[in-house]
């Protein structure tokens, strides 16, 4: 046998863990532990959201495009008026 030696005590014990399946359900556990703690560590350090100014920025950028689609529709109007 090549490789590292190992004992047969050990060997066997990974032979099965491997063999029912139970090793690919820690390497999925731990994955997704790791996953879980990334994420809420992401959620605790983001800034937080600023509710007023945001609003007040969206309101002003809708009432830029509200204008900008009316004077396009006026454009439009105007053209095939001339037409």
């Amino acid at each position: 046998m090549y490789g590292t030696p190992m004992s047969p005590e050990l060997a066997h014990m990974f032979d099965l863990l491997f063999r029912t399946g139970v090793g690919l359900v820690i390497i999925v556990s731990i994955c997704l532990c790791v996953f879980i703690v990334k994420t809420l560590y992401e959620m605790a350090t983001e800034k937080p959201f600023e509710y007023k100014e945001s609003a007040l920025e969206d309101f002003s950028n809708a009432e830029i495009i509200a204008e900008y689609y009316k004077r396009h529709k006026q454009i439009k109007e105007e053209e095939k008026r001339e037409v």
